[in-house]
């Protein structure tokens, strides 16, 4: 989906690379952000920064999950597998196999979706991290 959210759109060819390497939809629930442009010395600076709730909405999930699964029922219950799918890190990976691993018998799909959340969880932390050098390069680039 093409980002439309006036924050993003404002000064966006800051932050235009070849490899696209800033994509603000993961930023779904932003609790702050900051973003910062300019030129100095025949250079364009940009920084862009988000404080996501998404690690605030895990420890909730895994605080109210059994409330959860009691109000959804087991039927319904593999949706709530896949609502940590836009964490992205490797530990995040770890937390959320360690946490429904120990469930899944209990949840309807709970294996497939588990899967497929947590392939979601590592192909984002291993592009981050195959990424991480370009990300630091191309904000050091010189203005065109």
């Amino acid at each position: 989906f093409p980002e439309r959210r006036p924050f993003f759109l404002e000064s966006q060819e800051q932050f235009t690379t070849p490899s696209n390497l800033i994509y603000t939809r993961r930023v779904t629930q932003p609790v702050a952000a900051t973003k910062l442009t300019g030129k100095h010395e025949g250079f364009d600076i940009g920084f862009l920064s988000a404080v996501d709730s998404r690690d605030a909405s895990w420890l909730w999930l895994r605080k109210n999950f059994g409330s959860l699964l009691s109000l959804t029922g087991e039927n319904a219950a593999s949706r709530l597998v896949q609502l940590p799918s836009s964490l992205c890190s490797a530990a995040h990976e770890t937390q959320i196999r360690k946490f429904f691993e120990p469930l899944q018998a209990r949840i309807v799909g709970a294996p497939r979706t588990l899967a497929n959340t947590l392939e979601t969880v590592k192909r984002c932390a291993d592009w981050k991290a195959r990424s991480a050098k370009e990300i630091a390069g191309a904000t050091l680039a010189p203005a065109k």
